[in-house]
């Protein structure tokens, strides 16, 4: 019986290995789904950005950041995902072609 529980625990776990998981809140409640991970993500030179999308980096809220990383994601919508760095700080901002930021729900 013992042997049974560890072979379904092993294959639980290695199924959880081959899938994404998302989760949202609405209304206070957690809910999670499971996603085929079909999202292409390449790696961009930061002179690449379109001009709205460097605006919106170079606001007040990100004065004082340099840019580490950029990558062009494409999943439902086309987004740059930027990662700035501060000292020792760092953040990631999604931004769309027109220079507006994204919610993440990571």
């Amino acid at each position: 019986m013992k042997k049974i529980y560890i072979m379904i625990s092993l294959i639980l776990f290695t199924g959880s290995l081959f899938s994404v998981t998302k989760a949202y809140v609405d209304h206070g409640k957690v809910y999670s789904s499971v996603i085929p991970d079909n999202t292409k993500k390449v790696k961009i030179p930061e002179d690449k950005l379109p001009q709205p999308v460097q605006d919106a980096l170079t606001d007040d809220i990100n004065k004082g950041w340099k840019i580490e990383v950029v990558y062009l994601v494409q999943e439902d919508q086309e987004y740059y995902q930027v990662t700035l760095k501060k000292d020792f700080d760092k953040k990631t901002i999604n931004i769309d072609k027109d220079g507006n930021k994204m919610a993440s729900l990571d």
